[in-house]
């Protein structure tokens, strides 16, 4: 009874009794850690100094108390490990990370009506586990990413999107962070000097070319913008039969061979005027989505009396 009484008086330290009941450290009293931490739930440091070095290597910040470390480790030396000074130290808890902050989506500057460039910040917790990279949705689709910037492309002009980013560590990933957001009205853009004219009205613009044979002209984001192609002759002659031939070419200067296998296309038909009637136009449209990889068209032919102009975009607002 005196060596039981006096083994607890050892283990008895004031200042933990606000924290848990003091243990009793008689030999075989902790069979191990899992026993040990039932009353001491953080572990035990020997110092405070080893207290905050165990909560830098991500350990629940143990109970401080040298009296109950030196006591514990007389009577059972596999608690702990002596080189750290802690008693049955616990890892914190490793959970998915906190959503990523300041969301942003911004039109892109260079695509501004198909694509988005989205900014976040890290979270604010990691869940104890370094984030490995992050998810981002445009509602439809799904990408990855392993900085906090992302742009979305194969957007479709004047549409808000909803779009979510979450953030992703090896337990899990967070509660997405959302934002919504516009892309803007569909814009051409061409190459300096491309040889196009912009003419029209407020409502109806087209480009127009002189359909000079042999000259090539681009196409820039023409395709992007999902509209068509427009060539029209025009003759001041007693129905002169008029037509421009065109190729479209892909970036590597070959002809495409069309949704029919032919090189060429003919745009324009049969056109005039009679006594009773003004200079007669004629025209022909073909989809650029026939021609995938289009980036110019060549001009090959244009027979009649005059020479043909070619629009591009016919009706379209520019």
């Amino acid at each position: 009874m005196k060596i039981t009484a006096l083994a607890t008086s050892v283990l008895l330290d004031i200042s933990l009794l606000a924290f848990a009941p003091v243990a009793t450290a008689a030999k075989g009293t902790f069979k191990n850690c899992a026993a040990f931490n039932k009353q001491y739930s953080t572990g035990v440091a020997r110092s405070g100094a080893e207290a905050n070095a165990a909560s830098a290597r991500l350990m629940e910040r143990p109970i401080v108390s040298k009296k109950v470390y030196a006591a514990a480790r007389k009577a059972n030396k596999k608690l702990g490990t002596p080189a750290d000074g802690v008693l049955c130290e616990v890892p914190v808890p490793k959970i998915p990370p906190s959503k990523p902050l300041g969301m942003t989506a911004i039109p892109d500057a260079v695509s501004p009506s198909s694509a988005m460039t989205l900014t976040w910040q890290v979270p604010a917790k990691d869940g104890n586990s370094p984030v490995t990279g992050y998810v981002i949705s445009d509602g439809t689709r799904s990408f990855t990413s392993s900085v906090s910037t992302y742009t979305v492309t194969g957007l479709t002009a004047e549409t808000a999107y909803t779009f979510f980013v979450t953030a992703k560590n090896v337990i899990g990933v967070s509660q997405p962070a959302s934002v919504r957001a516009s892309t803007q009205r569909a814009k051409l853009v061409l190459p300096e000097n491309s040889g196009w004219q912009l003419t029209g009205t407020a409502t109806s613009s087209y480009l127009r070319a002189d359909a000079t044979v042999g000259r090539v002209l681009p196409l820039g984001n023409a395709a992007e913008l999902g509209v068509s192609f427009y060539g029209s002759t025009c003759s001041g002659e007693w129905y002169e039969s008029a037509f421009i031939g065109v190729e479209f070419l892909n970036a590597g200067g070959n002809v495409l061979p069309g949704p029919f296998g032919f090189g060429k296309e003919l745009l324009g038909y049969s056109a005039g005027r009679s006594d009773f009637s003004s200079a007669g136009c004629g025209g022909e449209t073909v989809d650029l989505k026939d021609f995938p990889g289009a980036v110019s068209i060549r001009v090959v032919d244009s027979s009649g009396s005059i020479a043909g102009t070619v629009a591009l975009f016919a009706g379209r607002y520019l």
